[in-house]
């Protein structure tokens, strides 16, 4: 039996990646650092970085790992999305 996979492309997942991506950055912004500073205050590369807030694919841990940093909440961040 095949079932049907809805978000096979991604379309319906880019707009959500692409507001966590924004909501990061502005976490960041906040705290007045640069995505270079803040890379290396916290361990991630530069493009990890980059990639995230660019709404790019990304992995849950780095997601999370990166909230933390900027000092968001998992229930702010995944507000109304």
């Amino acid at each position: 039996m095949k079932t049907e996979n809805n978000a096979s492309s991604g379309d319906e997942i880019q707009p959500i990646l692409n507001e966590i991506g924004n909501r990061l950055r502005e976490k960041r912004k906040e705290k007045n650092k640069n995505y270079v500073r803040f890379a290396e205050e916290h361990g991630f590369p530069n493009m990890t970085v980059s990639r995230i807030e660019n709404g790019e694919n990304s992995n849950l841990k780095t997601i999370v790992l990166f909230a933390h940093a900027v000092g968001i909440s998992l229930e702010e961040l995944f507000a109304g999305l």
